[in-house]
């Protein structure tokens, strides 16, 4: 009975401090990203879809005793995709991870791409260097072709990462929401960019891989990427690759 008293106080709290924490109203979107916790729908999002630092901050404290990982976690990591992976080398201040990217790849030529700041491929630093874990982030620049061909030429790209790779564990990033802007030009679209999720999510129940899901992270409530998060509709802000990171940070602490 104390414990069921004890519960009820902590989510009585829980309310009150809520409620005392500034809501983000639409179209006053915060300033700054907060962290993520290591589950989606657990990163502190206010109604606009957006985050409040001070609300999470108290949430965690209360409801989640995790911490998230120091960068040092990330040693011996790969980060594998296109422009927005090399956005995060450039932008995110997350350096102790490997990144092979190449701006404008996509599933069918990554592999051959000269990586962004290297000399070599992609293929050659998979064949080359021995990584504890590859974080796969790719498919935007192939969103108009039909899912199972994209589907195809993923399982293809997994293939040969887990035969050169063959220790190390694959997470599977799910391809970020674009804006409502950029939705609305019809070319790059959330529902479109929700059905190649889709097929990311069976791939890793089929295979046992990890899916990590950042689309749930970075839609606003109307399923968008806020505008506040990209410069272009598409590629993201200096604060939204920080926001990237941290959602890693706080992710790996389930790995």
């Amino acid at each position: 009975m104390k414990l069921r008293f004890f519960i009820l106080f902590l989510l009585v709290l829980a309310l009150l401090c809520s409620c005392s924490v500034r809501i983000v109203q639409d179209g006053e979107p915060s300033a700054e990203p907060a962290p993520a916790s290591s589950a989606a729908g657990k990163s502190g999002r206010t109604e606009s879809g957006l985050f409040d630092t001070e609300a999470w901050s108290f949430f965690s404290s209360v409801l989640s005793p995790k911490e998230p990982v120091g960068d040092e976690w990330f040693s011996g990591c790969c980060l594998l995709g296109d422009s927005l992976t090399d956005g995060m080398r450039l932008f995110s201040g997350l350096d102790t991870p490997d990144y092979l990217c190449s701006g404008g790849a996509d599933t069918s030529n990554i592999l051959e791409r000269t990586a962004e700041g290297k000399s070599g491929t992609v293929a050659s630093y998979l064949g080359s260097e021995k990584y504890r874990a590859v974080f796969v982030m790719i498919g935007v620049n192939e969103i108009g072709a039909p899912p199972e061909d994209y589907r195809a030429r993923y399982e293809d790209l997994l293939d040969f990462i887990i035969s050169r790779q063959s220790e190390a564990e694959i997470y599977v990033q799910s391809i970020l929401p674009v804006t409502a802007a950029k939705d609305a030009e019809g070319e790059f679209t959330n529902a479109r960019i929700d059905e190649f999720n889709d097929v990311l999510k069976a791939i890793c129940a089929e295979r046992d891989l990890t899916y990590v899901d950042l689309n749930s992270e970075f839609t606003d409530k109307s399923g968008c990427l806020p505008d506040n998060y990209s410069w272009d509709g598409l590629h993201l802000t200096v604060d939204a690759y920080e926001y990237w990171a941290d959602c890693l940070r706080f992710f790996a602490a389930d790995w």
